[in-house]
């Protein structure tokens, strides 16, 4: 595990990347982790996440989370970035995942 910050200037959407390799572990479960480590870092709740389409087939379809995920090409296989965008417009490739509420911390960013 690990992680990097960095800037996406044509959103304004500063990015954390969280880098998971552990092939065994769901990749509902290194979201959750990413998730919880944002929050840590930055303490406001992220509003997005970027994977790969490798990552985003593995997150069930069904399920559902606070936050959009979609799938990026340009992003590597094992790696989340995770996101606060205040302009963030929920639709069409976004999916989620149900529990996440509950397995991060709870934090008011007022």
């Amino acid at each position: 595990m690990g992680e990097m910050i960095f800037h996406v200037n044509t959103d304004s959407t500063t990015y954390l990347i969280w880098r998971d390799t552990d092939l065994k572990k769901p990749a509902r479960d290194k979201l959750i982790d990413a998730i919880k480590r944002h929050i840590e870092k930055f303490g406001t709740v992220p509003t997005e996440c970027l994977v790969s389409q490798q990552e985003f087939d593995a997150l069930a379809p069904h399920e559902t989370i606070p936050l959009h995920v979609s799938a990026r090409n340009y992003v590597p296989r094992h790696q989340f970035y995770i996101g606060r965008n205040t302009d963030v417009r929920t639709g069409a490739t976004g999916r989620g995942l149900s529990g996440v509420r509950d397995a991060v911390p709870h934090h008011d960013p007022t």
